[in-house]
């Protein structure tokens, strides 16, 4: 199970998974999501402005990753 939290800028530390890709005004992406993050990542955060991220933890259940089900 993955599990996904909001975390101040001031605390993530390197190793952290980022669960939200960040991205500019251009729509570009800057940092993909799943990427882990470097001191590098954060630090251009904080040079954005960037105040919090998400982050997760943990894997999806085998086979289910991007399934979608239904109920009828």
């Amino acid at each position: 199970m993955i599990r996904r939290k909001y975390v101040p800028l001031r605390i993530v530390q390197p190793g952290m998974m980022i669960d939200q890709a960040i991205i500019d005004r251009a729509g570009r992406v800057l940092i993909a999501r799943r990427t882990r993050l470097e001191d590098f990542h954060i630090d251009a955060l904080k040079k954005m402005g960037v105040t919090g991220i998400y982050t997760c933890e943990g894997t999806e259940a085998a086979g289910t990753a991007g399934t979608i089900t239904e109920k009828i």
